[in-house]
Parts: structure tokens; C-alpha cells; sequence
């Protein structure tokens, strides 16, 4: 390619990029009365996500204490 970058010593990881999602939440509590722990949950978006070819995710949730 004419611009051809040198990328020695970075990453390039190809894949798809989620800007918004808000579907974590769905991992968590899969249906109602029905509630994941935290590890589980995530571990089962993030492996979706990418089986996806997504791999990069902004979840537009909040998980955990939110501090001011």
C-alpha cells in the first residue's frame, strides 16, 4: 500500500467495534428470578461478542459501585 504503516512493536487486533450497546444486562439476569454471578455473565457476553467478531464493546451500563 502507497501509506503503508510501519506497526513494529504495537498490536493490530482486526475485528468489529460495538459503540453502544446496553445488552450486558441480559447476561446477568438471563430471565426473570433467574440471576448470573458477575463472572459468569461476563465471561458468556464477552465470548459471544467475539464468536460475533466483535471485539471491542462500549456497554453503556454500570457495573459495581459508582462513586462521585
Amino acid at each position: 500500500l502507497p501509506e503503508a504503516m510501519d506497526g513494529e512493536g504495537g498490536w493490530l487486533l482486526p475485528g468489529l467495534i460495538e459503540l453502544h450497546t446496553d445488552n450486558l444486562d441480559k447476561f446477568f439476569t438471563p430471565r426473570p428470578k433467574v440471576d448470573w454471578p458477575a463472572h459468569s455473565a461476563m465471561s458468556s457476553h464477552d465470548a459471544l461478542m467475539v464468536a460475533s467478531g466483535i471485539t471491542t464493546v462500549l456497554d453503556a451500563v454500570a457495573i459495581g459501585d459508582v462513586r462521585d
